[in-house]
């Protein structure tokens, strides 16, 4: 089974022209990673940014904001708030 890349979006990287799959490792989280970006909660849960800030705001999820109120900044959401909320939606298909 041979991981083939998908290319949605920017100029192609080094990593995703290497598809052979001792290099080719697609994870939009690290081990060490306690923060999640809202784009990179995107990429993981394949939706719009969007979608992802109306998902954290159905689960009342605590988001990391150092912007004073109604100003833009990055947020970052915790790593254990990301896998309660995917542990909570998971079920069975059958």
């Amino acid at each position: 089974m041979s991981a083939h890349p998908t290319f949605t979006r920017g100029p192609i990287t080094l990593v995703e022209l290497d598809w052979s799959e001792d290099h080719y490792v697609q994870t939009p989280v690290q081990n060490d990673q306690k923060y999640v970006s809202i784009s990179q909660l995107a990429d993981r849960w394949q939706c719009s940014r969007g979608t992802v800030y109306n998902r954290l705001r159905a689960a009342h999820a605590d988001v990391l904001d150092f912007a004073p109120r109604g100003k833009r900044s990055r947020k970052a959401v915790a790593l254990d708030v990301v896998l309660a909320i995917e542990a909570r939606y998971t079920k069975r298909l059958w």
